[in-house]
């Protein structure tokens, strides 16, 4: 794993440390903490038994020991400047540790899985109220900071990365990211700098400049996510569709209560 983040970031852990341990420690509060050179794993979230544990343990261990490994990049080589951006730390780990997974085995299917796992359960949780925006202003003391460590950092930064990959392609959104490394090296970063690298590639492949970064900056500055409201054949043309847009959320969480129907050549919601 350490070798697929040298080779995909052009980043090696030894320009900067000269070992790296990882210890399991009893009652230990957290999954694992990602101290540079010492990382520290609850022990059933580092410790694998052959024939004793099983194959969903193995998937998780596999997990946990990536996304610290990907902090050795992202949160110690190149950390957030204040803790309003701390999915710069979490969600982009928790992007990278599903390719640190592939790499390590690739049957496990962790990139088809990617969409199953991460996505489908961050729309359910990013659709109440009480979510908050991947960039949060208002983290200001001890306890906006322990709350701001949760799976809307962690997995929604993750959602809208693997998004970014879907506009840049691998190869773009790949080389984003080094770039990103590259230019910020212990260094602090807010989600302009980000932004910035992603801006550049997009340029680059024909984007029309400033457009990406605006519209992502919705995604970051925002909470929630939009849902789409088509209508076919609602003017003098039946082939023609319109929609509408706005914030999709929860029934518990709003008296409007979305309701997704699917017929036969189309998909629209209605709201009553």
């Amino acid at each position: 794993m350490m070798e697929f983040l040298s080779r995909e970031f052009n980043q090696s852990y030894v320009e900067h440390l000269p070992k790296l341990d990882m210890a399991a420690v009893p009652d230990f509060a957290g999954n694992g903490m990602e101290n540079w050179g010492l990382i520290l794993y609850r022990e059933a979230k580092l410790l694998y038994r052959p024939k004793v544990s099983t194959a969903e343990d193995k998937c998780g261990v596999a997990g946990i020991v990536a996304h610290q490994l990907a902090h050795n990049l992202f949160g110690n080589v190149v950390t957030c400047g204040w803790w309003s951006n701390v999915w710069l730390n979490e969600g982009v780990s928790s992007y990278v540790e599903y390719d640190h997974i592939h790499q390590a085995n690739p049957s496990w299917n962790t990139k088809d899985l990617f969409s199953y796992w991460v996505i489908h359960y961050i729309f359910q949780l990013d659709a109440y109220k009480h979510t908050h925006p991947l960039y949060d202003p208002n983290v200001e003391n001890n306890a906006h900071i322990g709350g701001s460590f949760d799976v809307i950092s962690s997995w929604k930064g993750a959602s809208v990365l693997h998004m970014i990959k879907g506009v840049l392609g691998d190869a773009g959104f790949n080389r984003a990211l080094k770039a990103y490394v590259q230019v910020n090296k212990l260094g602090s970063v807010e989600h302009g700098d980000l932004l910035r690298e992603v801006e550049n590639v997009a340029v680059e492949m024909g984007y029309p400049a400033g457009t990406t970064s605006r519209y992502l900056r919705s995604w970051i500055e925002e909470s929630g996510y939009p849902v789409l409201t088509l209508h076919r054949g609602s003017g003098t043309d039946p082939s023609e569709i319109t929609y509408t847009q706005q914030l999709f959320q929860h029934p518990t969480s709003n008296d409007k209560r979305a309701k997704m129907i699917l017929s036969p050549g189309q998909l629209y919601g209605t709201y009553t």
